[in-house]
C-alpha cells in the first residue's frame, strides 16, 4: 500500500500538472493508501513466505533435524548466518519515527537464521527462529564452543556471528589457551 499510494501519487500529480486534468480525488486517495502503509509498518513484524515445521537441536556433538542425525565427523562446508530474534527492532534511529515515510516491518519475527551444510551428498539449508536475546545468546556460546572444539572454523563463526574484530581477537587467544591446556 505504501508504495503503491506513492506511485498513484506521483501518477496522480503528473496527470494534474503535465495533461491539466483534475485529479484532486485521486491525489487524495493515494495520499491515503501512503498514510495507511506507513502507519502499518510502524507496528508491523517482518514475516517471510513459508512456514516453519519441525525441530532443529545443535550440540556439540550432533546436528538433528526432526528424526534426523548429522554427527560433526558428516557435517562438510557448514555456515550459517544469525540475525534477529523474535520482536527484535529492525530499524534503530535515534528518531522513532524516522522510517515513517518508508514503511516496511518495524519489528522481525525472529525466523531469518539459517544453518547449511552438506552431509551423505545431501545439501541441507534449515531456517530456524529465535525467540529471544537469551536465545541469541545461547547459541552464539554454542558456536564459540564448536569453534574452540575445532568443528567448524574461526571465518565461519565470526561471519555468522558478525563479530567484531576485538571479539575475534579475543576467540583467537582463547583457542590458543584452550589448545595448551590440552597439550599439558
Amino acid at each position: 500500500m505504501l508504495f503503491g499510494g506513492i506511485v498513484l501519487l506521483i501518477a496522480f500529480g503528473g496527470a494534474h500538472y503535465f495533461l491539466d486534468i483534475n485529479t484532486l480525488l485521486g491525489i487524495i486517495i493515494a495520499f491515503v493508501l501512503w498514510l495507511i502503509g506507513a502507519i502499518w509498518g510502524l507496528s508491523e513484524r517482518q514475516i517471510p513466505n513459508g512456514d516453519f515445521k519441525g525441530q532443529l537441536f545443535i550440540s556439540e556433538d550432533s546436528i538433528k533435524i526432526n528424526q534426523k542425525t548429522y554427527t560433526w565427523t558428516e557435517v562438510n562446508n557448514f555456515s550459517f548466518k544469525l540475525l534477529h530474534f523474535l520482536g527484535q527492532e529492525l530499524h534503530s534511529s535515534t528518531i522513532e519515527y524516522f522510517r515513517f515515510p518508508t514503511g516496511g516491518p518495524a519489528y522481525s519475527a525472529g525466523i531469518d537464521n539459517y544453518i547449511y551444510f552438506t552431509s551423505r551428498n545431501e545439501t541441507i539449508k534449515v531456517f530456524f527462529r529465535i525467540e529471544s536475546p537469551k536465545h541469541k545468546i545461547d547459541f552464539s556460546t554454542l558456536i564459540k564452543e564448536l569453534y574452540l572444539k575445532d568443528r567448524i572454523s574461526l571465518e565461519k563463526a565470526y561471519n555468522g556471528l558478525n563479530l567484531p574484530y576485538e571479539e575475534i581477537q579475543k576467540l583467537k587467544k582463547l583457542k590458543v589457551e584452550v589448545k595448551r591446556q590440552i597439550s599439558n
